[in-house]
């Protein structure tokens, strides 16, 4: 079976694009300070892109199910799983996340942090364990 086109997979910028390879991250550098000045989006919100790509390849067939999407792809069944059930998050933490800018560095919120809030169930329950994550993260931001 061939790769189906995936959109957001491969061809994205990277955040240090452009910048010379030997002097990133270097302290008092002057490509460091402009890495500093960029902001970029969560990690986990490219993941959440990822994710309703492949629902929707899945939907539309392109993928048998959610087993082959995974071997298709090159990732494990339960690792395909855990980045699809980003999906069933209430759509205003979706938002949220697919719209926060960070700067480089650590990202206040990850994946692994959120399966908590999926788990939850309910939208309701969903929006208090985001509540939970967004006070723990205060100040972590930059």
């Amino acid at each position: 079976m061939t790769v189906p086109d995936v959109k957001g997979l491969s061809g994205a910028p990277c955040w240090s694009e452009g910048l010379p390879s030997a002097r990133r991250g270097r302290a008092g550098d002057v490509a460091a300070t402009r890495i500093d000045e960029r902001r970029r989006p969560l990690r986990v919100a490219r993941m959440l892109a990822i994710a309703h790509e492949v629902v929707r390849l899945v939907d539309e067939g392109a993928f048998e199910d959610l087993a082959d999407a995974a071997r298709t792809l090159g990732f494990t069944r339960a690792r395909i799983t855990q980045i699809v059930d980003l999906t069933l998050l209430a759509p205003e933490i979706q938002e949220a996340l697919l719209f926060a800018e960070v700067p480089p560095g650590r990202d206040p919120v990850t994946e692994r942090g959120l399966r908590e809030v999926v788990a939850a169930g309910s939208w309701r329950g969903q929006r208090a364990g985001w509540t939970l994550v967004q006070r723990r993260n205060v100040g972590t931001e930059g």
